[in-house]
């Protein structure tokens, strides 16, 4: 007997599954919901005809594709290989692609983000929004630079801060290396198996290099004295159970990652002025006086 796909199901039964699955040891039924959605998503994206030229990064990558963090990770981060993105300027670059002065890394950024923001709004919405509608998942798709919100109609009410919405972001200043295709589930499938659940199988970043990102970018943060609240404290939730996971417990020792940029060399610094009584040169000092003569006897 075949399974019925889940997006087939009435609206009533799909509550009383994800119902089921949340009794069962699962998250609540609406965070279930929401984890259909980020695995559809990627599904469609990673589909695409761009889809090989993406590397899905980030804090839900850790959750969904290695389980490497307990948390509910809701948003989802990828990043468009710099090399098919802008190949007119990482031509000369390298292997890794990296800007070979601070000039060119300023133009390089202005570059992508405005091509970037076109690509959300011409290519990636359209495609994402109708992939989605062929496979039976209709949604409200906004575009805002280089970020898509996928809002869909919630099955439940009072979803309090998780709001029914997934929120895609983009990136294209790195190649995303090292990555490597993996299985994405969704939570709900290993409570419901008679119900077939959405999959996906993107490129996603290793683990390892996601841990160094995390520490780079806390280290960036504390430098600045940057204290960014929730978005700070995920950082270190994630950085903490990535250090823990059975898939990356040594990501210092066992990364292949890439090599790290060469120092760019600091500009020579002018000498400070030094106090006026300080560049005068000193006169020599008077010899001693010789001593008066002694009176006759």
């Amino acid at each position: 007997m075949d399974r019925p796909p889940f997006h087939s199901l009435s609206a009533e039964r799909k509550r009383n599954a994800l119902g089921v699955a949340a009794r069962l040891g699962g998250p609540r039924a609406y965070l279930l919901e929401k984890d259909i959605w980020v695995v559809q998503t990627l599904s469609v994206l990673f589909g695409a005809p761009f889809g090989q030229d993406l590397v899905f990064k980030g804090g839900t990558s850790l959750s969904k594709a290695y389980r490497a963090i307990r948390r509910f990770s809701e948003d989802v981060d990828v990043t468009y290989d710099i090399r098919r993105f802008v190949p007119e300027l990482t031509a000369d670059a390298g292997h890794e692609a990296l800007p070979p002065t601070r000039s060119q890394e300023q133009r390089w950024t202005k570059a992508i983000r405005s091509r970037l923001a076109e690509w959300t709004r011409d290519e990636a919405v359209p495609e994402l929004r109708d992939g989605l509608l062929r496979a039976g998942w209709p949604a409200h798709l906004h575009a805002d630079e280089y970020r898509i919100r996928v809002r869909y109609e919630p099955l439940f009410k009072g979803y309090g801060l998780v709001q029914p919405e997934v929120l895609v972001e983009f990136g294209a200043r790195s190649t995303g290396e090292p990555h490597e295709p993996r299985l994405t589930e969704c939570d709900a499938a290993r409570f419901l198996p008679d119900i077939r659940f959405p999959t996906a199988r993107p490129s996603v970043m290793l683990p390892e290099r996601t841990f160094w990102e995390k520490a780079t970018a806390i280290h960036v943060f504390c430098r600045r004295a940057r204290h960014r609240g929730a978005r700070l404290s995920r950082r270190w939730h994630d950085l903490f159970d990535s250090t823990t996971a059975a898939t990356s417990r040594k990501p210092w020792a066992t990364a292949r990652l890439p090599a790290p940029p060469p120092a760019r060399p600091r500009p020579p610094q002018p000498p400070p002025d030094r106090p006026a009584r300080c560049r005068r040169r000193q006169a020599a000092p008077a010899p001693p006086l010789a001593p008066p003569p002694r009176p006759p006897p």
